[in-house]
């Protein structure tokens, strides 16, 4: 739940918005760019999220698919940080797996805006990848869980605040319209032609509108 305060600072900051340098070559206000790089971010997790889920039920096993829910995992946690105004941009530029757990732990659960289940599951999945990737053959008790059942669980806590976000300061900019558009209508389309089968497109399409993070 978001806090009054933060509330207040956020809104401050959103209406000193100001146009920022960045990496592509038309201007952006700094609010348009984070909103511009959190869909991105958003779309990218739900990719890994539904290919690792298709991948584990095609092949009936685990390695890959744990790798994928945990790159999904990371990808959604930036995108919540590039909406968080105390978040610095610089911060979030080909950010290190260590730095993102402790930003959002720092900026985002510690402020009661997520709750630690998104963390939680973040760091366990951070393991078993690292497991999975230089120490095989130690990961325990892993098909036990329903990491795409979990994912999901984190991936509310993000939404939540995104829409919570939205509404707090719909007076000032326009976020989840924005997104819905960007990845409906702007360079969705490209990337997921790019990335993914036709059924994982499908599942990613149905998932997004299920959350309303597409039109």
């Amino acid at each position: 739940m978001m806090r009054q305060k933060y509330r207040d600072k956020l809104i401050s900051a959103v209406k000193n918005d100001h146009l920022i340098p960045t990496e592509y070559y038309i201007e952006f206000t700094e609010w348009e760019y984070r909103i511009h790089k959190c869909s991105r971010r958003i779309l990218a997790a739900s990719c890994f999220r539904e290919n690792a889920n298709n991948t584990y039920h095609q092949t009936k096993s685990i390695i890959l698919p744990v790798i994928g829910y945990y790159y999904a995992l990371f990808h959604m946690g930036v995108a919540v940080l590039y909406l968080d105004y105390s978040t610095d941009l610089k911060k979030l530029k080909r950010v290190k797996h260590k730095t993102l757990i402790n930003l959002i732990q720092n900026k985002l659960v510690s402020r009661n805006l997520i709750s630690n289940k998104f963390t939680n599951i973040l760091f366990d999945l951070k393991v078993i990848r690292e497991d999975a990737n230089y120490d095989f053959g130690v990961m325990d008790n892993i098909e036990t869980i329903d990491y795409y059942v979990e994912t999901g669980k984190a991936f509310d806590e993000a939404i939540n605040f995104i829409k919570e976000l939205d509404i707090a300061i719909k007076d000032y900019q326009q976020v989840l319209m924005d997104i819905m558009v960007k990845i409906g209508d702007g360079f969705g389309d490209d990337i997921k032609d790019t990335y993914l089968s036709k059924k994982d497109q499908e599942c990613v399409i149905e998932y997004l509108i299920s959350k309303n993070l597409t039109t």
